[in-house]
C-alpha cells in the first residue's frame, strides 16, 4: 500500500532567488500525483526536498501522518527515479537493482567483494535479496536482463532497470524526476502505460514531475500545476482542463493553446474583439480576458443567432491533424491571430460548397469559454454566460 504525503507552507530560497513559495500539497495513499509546470518552476526542487536532497526554509514534509523533516534520505522509506537513469555501467542489471538492499542489510565485512561471502549469514542474506530482485524485475519484464550491463540495453529497458531499482525497497512513495524526457517519442508513450500499469499494480504512491501536458493529463490521477514557485492549481485532469482557475493555467494546459482575448466589461456586458458578447458578468473589474478553447470556435460563412460571440474573420492557413484542422485566422477588426478546431470532414464539406471562398466569422458558444480578472483569476462560467448560451459545441457545418 502506497503512502499519503502532506506538504505544508513549504518554502525554499537559493540566495535571493525564491524557488518555492508557501507549497501546500496532499497525496492520497495509491495516487499518481504529476507536478507539471515550465522549466525553472520549482517542480524538481520540490521533489527533492520531499527526499531530503535539500532542506526547505520553512513548511513541513509528512508520510502517513509523520514529519520526515528530520530524517536523512536514507531513512525516509522513499524511492527516487531520476531522468539520467543513474545505473552504475560496471555492475549488471541484477547487480544494479540489488544494490540498494545490500547497502541496507549487508554490513559493511559483508559486502566486501570477495572475503563478504566467507562472512557469517551473508549467502542467506544474498540468497534472499536475490529473490527479491527476480521477483521485481519480473513486474518489470527484464528477468531475462539481469546478467546484462546498462551498455548493452535499449533506453526503454534502462528505464525500466531504474524503475526495478526503485521498487525493490518496496518505498512508501516514488519521485520521478521527468523519468521519460530522454526516450524517443514512441517509447514514451509505450513507457506512459507501463508506468500507470506498475502503479496499478503495487497500488503505490507516485509523485511524477514533468513539463509535458501530455503526459500529465494521460498518467495523472491529479495534476499540481506549478509556475514561479506556486501551486497554480492542484486537481483532476478533466478539471484542470475544463476549469482552469487561473489564466496561466489556462494557457498551459491545452494544444493548440486557449485564445485569450482582452475583453471590457461595458456595464455588466463583456465586450470582446470590439463584439459585445452573449456573456453578462457580475464582475466590477473594466479590463477582462476572454479565453476560448480553439474546439468551442465554429468557423461559418455567416453569423448566427446562438453563438456567443461572432467574430468577422480572414482564414490564413489550414493545418492537416489526421482527422481534425486547425484553422488559422486573423480578427478583421483588430488583426489578432485566432485559432479553431474542426473535423476535417467537415471542413472538406466547406471547401466543396465554396463555403470558404466569402465572409466568415469564427463563432464561439459556451462550452470551453473561460473568463478572468486582471489578476488572472477565473470567473466562474456558471457566473459568466446566462443559460440560454450554454448550448453544447457546434461543428464546424
Amino acid at each position: 500500500m502506497g503512502a499519503t504525503l502532506s506538504i505544508c507552507d513549504l518554502t525554499k530560497a537559493f540566495g535571493q532567488t525564491h524557488v518555492l513559495s508557501q507549497i501546500s500539497l496532499d497525496v492520497q495513499a495509491g495516487s499518481f500525483v504529476s507536478l507539471l509546470g515550465p522549466s525553472g518552476c520549482g517542480k524538481s526542487t520540490l521533489l527533492r526536498v520531499i527526499a531530503g536532497f535539500e532542506a526547505q526554509d520553512q513548511g513541513t514534509v509528512s508520510v502517513n501522518g509523520h514529519s520526515i523533516d528530520h530524517l536523512p534520505p536514507r531513512a525516509r522509506n522513499l524511492a527516487m527515479v531520476f531522468q539520467s537513469y543513474a545505473l552504475y555501467p560496471h555492475m549488471t542489471v541484477g547487480e544494479n537493482i540489488s544494490l540498494p538492499l545490500e547497502m541496507e542489510r549487508l554490513s559493511p565485512f559483508q559486502r566486501l567483494p570477495l572475503l563478504g561471502r566467507y562472512a557469517p549469514g551473508q549467502r542467506m542474506l544474498m540468497a534472499d535479496i536475490t529473490a527479491e530482485v527476480r521477483k521485481v524485475a519480473s513486474v518489470a519484464e527484464i528477468d531475462h536482463l539481469l546478467d546484462r550491463r546498462p551498455a548493452q540495453l535499449s533506453g526503454g529497458q534502462r528505464q525500466r532497470v531504474a524503475l526495478a531499482r526503485a521498487m525493490v525497497r518496496a518505498p512508501g512513495l516514488f519521485l520521478m524526476d521527468e523519468p521519460l524526457s530522454n526516450l524517443d517519442a514512441k517509447l514514451r508513450v509505450t513507457m506512459r502505460s507501463e508506468l500507470v500499469a506498475m502503479n496499478k499494480r503495487l497500488d503505490a504512491t507516485v509523485l511524477y514531475v514533468t513539463h509535458d501536458q501530455t503526459e500529465a493529463m494521460t498518467m495523472s490521477d491529479r495534476i499540481a500545476l506549478m509556475m514561479g514557485g506556486q501551486i497554480l492549481q492542484y486537481d483532476t485532469p478533466e478539471a484542470i482542463y475544463s476549469a482552469p482557475a487561473h489564466v496561466d493555467v489556462a494557457r498551459f494546459i491545452g494544444h493548440p493553446s486557449i485564445n485569450c482575448i482582452p475583453a471590457l466589461n461595458d456595464a455588466g456586458v463583456v465586450v470582446a474583439e470590439a463584439e459585445r458578447c452573449n456573456i453578462r458578468t457580475v464582475e466590477r473589474e473594466q479590463k477582462l480576458t476572454l479565453g476560448i478553447r480553439p474546439e468551442a470556435f465554429a468557423l461559418r460563412p455567416a453569423p448566427t443567432a446562438k453563438a456567443v460571440l461572432g467574430i468577422p474573420v480572414s482564414l490564413d492557413r489550414v493545418e492537416l491533424l489526421g482527422p481534425e484542422v486547425l484553422l488559422w485566422c486573423t480578427a478583421k477588426r483588430t488583426g489578432r491571430v485566432l485559432v479553431a478546431q474542426a473535423r476535417a470532414a467537415d471542413h472538406r464539406s466547406m471547401v466543396a460548397s465554396g463555403l470558404l471562398t466569402g465572409s466568415l466569422w469564427l463563432e464561439a458558444y459556451g462550452s470551453g469559454l473561460h473568463l478572468f480578472d486582471p489578476s488572472g483569476k477565473a470567473i466562474p462560467i456558471a457566473n459568466a454566460l446566462s443559460a440560454e448560451t450554454k448550448a453544447p459545441l457546434v461543428a464546424v457545418s
